[in-house]
């Protein structure tokens, strides 16, 4: 419902904000943007949906669809993360890379406890597609 939707939101949001404080202490470059937030959706996507299937646009000389396991995309898309956020080159761009990390964690640890909650066999159902 509409307020376990603002819960996520706040959850997810709050997260990535001590994050960043925790991780540029003496910033004074202001945390702008909803990349942890979108991070976050993603997270809690993938828990939910773990066997769904992506339809995306390879960015090629004419685009063309795929379609992508969503573990698939996530894998290559945390891989991306974590070699971005260890790479010290990009130390000087303003990408929070700690953040999207950060933000799909909480995603998915938000969307593995809602899944809990429900109960095991609607769950169950929800990741076949059944619901």
């Amino acid at each position: 419902g509409g307020r376990s939707y603002v819960v996520f939101l706040a959850f997810i949001v709050l997260g990535c904000a001590l994050c960043d404080t925790l991780v540029r202490p003496a910033s004074v470059v202001p945390l702008i943007g909803a990349s942890g937030l979108v991070s976050g959706v993603m997270g809690i996507y993938i828990v939910t949906y773990p066997n769904s299937k992506l339809l995306m646009l390879l960015p090629v000389a004419v685009p063309y669809p795929v379609k992508l396991g969503a573990r698939w995309f996530v894998l290559v898309w945390l891989s991306l993360q974590i070699a971005n956020a260890f790479n010290k080159q990009f130390d000087t761009i303003l990408v929070a890379w700690w953040i999207h990390l950060v933000g799909f964690f909480l995603g998915g640890l938000y969307g593995w406890r809602q899944l809990r909650s429900i109960g095991r066999t609607e769950a169950a159902a929800q990741r076949r597609g059944d619901l």
